[in-house]
């Protein structure tokens, strides 16, 4: 039996923990590493040797800035191979999938994105969407299929963590009840040889802003994906947190006091408040004719109209347009305080489709906020724009990478050591 204090389990960790600190401090020596890890000289030779060996790890003289000015022998140094794989990052919406190909610190190489047009394909000819673009992303960067090691996938929902269906995704209906997890992990499987993860776009995001965004350094913070839905991603003690499900964060499905009912798939909260209550205000105000400019905007079609309109008719003066605005922004403030005496975060990052609305809207939604909770905060539009579900996915996927690959080399070091 191999329990948590096992010499096994041990060795994993060891070895996991001196590959993260050549990822986190390279260029570094191997006696550095003895102190950053803790471990003794030997044990971390012993591992090192392996990483090196198996081209995670890259070993030689040290150059440039850092090399020690002092005459003498200079120790060599270890720097993590980033390029010994590759993970691919998918972030799924409603009428398009955007990929990125990145190594294995992350950095994007290539990307790619494919339109839906009028709705979602087939899953089954989806899944086959993915692995293709995956193939093309792998043939522009010159690598093979077999150089993917991994893949993580943002999806505009949850995953049944039980049954592998997708769950609380508005305009995915055709797709509930089949075996989404099954037919992506069989796929990948086949085409890469290597494991897919997939999981809620906004979780997926907040570790974008932990690795990459805002939330550096942070160990409590709240992702707020604003568009025609609302949702959270929550780090909480520096985790990343998920609930009992996996549906942590689904705001957008708060009870609000209204007698508007929202359609089937559509959360109350982000009814009223989301980008779909401005394209509605938007629509009423173009057809009373209490808004010139956003009937102009409409061009005889108020159907048409959407939350950009909004902004646009305010940047030029409408009354009615402002009064959207100051309204709806009332609506998010409310449901965001409540969410910040709850959890108290340092900072609240405001990505997806509202937070383009401008410098104005999100220091008035700071305003608001702050006047509402009774502790310091800090409240900023996300600096990764459209790359957030997109970052987060290939962490994701970087998280198979750590516990798939590092830890059967740990494995294997393990049957070395005997």
């Amino acid at each position: 039996m191999v329990t948590a204090t096992s010499p096994h389990i041990m060795r994993q960790t060891n070895a996991v923990g001196v590959l993260q600190a050549i990822r986190r401090c390279g260029p570094i020596t191997r006696a550095d590493v003895a102190r950053e890890t803790g471990l003794s000289k030997p044990t971390v030779n012993a591992i090192v040797g392996e990483l090196v060996a198996r081209g995670y790890a890259l070993e030689g003289e040290a150059s440039g800035p850092g090399r020690r000015l002092r005459p003498g022998p200079q120790a060599n140094v270890l720097t993590f191979n980033a390029g010994a794989g590759y993970v691919v990052g998918f972030d799924l919406g409603i009428s398009r999938v955007r990929a990125g190909l990145a190594d294995l610190d992350g950095t994007i190489l290539e990307t790619a994105e494919h339109s839906f047009g009028a709705a979602p394909p087939l899953l089954p000819a989806f899944v086959t969407l993915l692995a293709d673009l995956a193939s093309g992303l792998a043939a522009r960067a010159g690598l093979s299929d077999g150089d993917i090691w991994a893949a993580g996938l943002g999806l505009p929902g949850f995953l049944d963590r039980r049954e592998g269906t997708i769950r609380l995704a508005p305009g995915f209906e055709s797709w509930q009840d089949l075996p989404f997890r099954t037919l992506l992990e069989r796929t990948f499987s086949r085409r890469f040889g290597c494991s897919i993860v997939a999981g809620g776009r906004v979780q997926f995001a907040m570790l974008a802003e932990q690795r990459h965004g805002g939330a550096r350094g942070l160990e409590d913070a709240v992702f707020v994906h604003l568009g025609k839905g609302i949702g959270l991603g929550l780090l909480v003690r520096g985790e990343i947190f998920e609930g009992a499900e996996g549906f942590a964060g689904e705001v957008g499905s708060v009870p609000c006091d209204s007698d508007e009912v929202p359609p089937a798939g559509v959360g109350a909260f982000e009814w009223m408040a989301g980008g779909r209550a401005f394209a509605r205000l938007a629509r009423q105000a173009a057809e009373s004719g209490a808004s010139p400019a956003l009937a102009r905007l409409a061009a005889g079609n108020p159907a048409a109209l959407e939350a950009p309109a909004v902004f646009a008719a305010a940047a030029g003066g409408d009354a009615a347009a402002r009064a959207i605005i100051e309204t709806l922004s009332d609506r998010i403030a409310r449901g965001l305080a409540g969410v910040c005496c709850i959890l108290n975060p340092a900072k609240l990052i405001i990505g997806a489709g509202l937070s383009r609305a401008g410098d104005d809207f999100i220091a008035g939604l700071a305003r608001r906020i702050a006047a509402l909770v009774p502790f310091p905060l800090v409240v900023e539009r996300t600096g990764l724009v459209d790359r957030t579900s997109v970052l987060g996915a290939v962490e994701q996927a970087l998280r198979i990478v750590e516990s798939e690959r590092f830890f059967l080399f740990a494995a294997a070091e393990r049957e070395l050591a005997r």
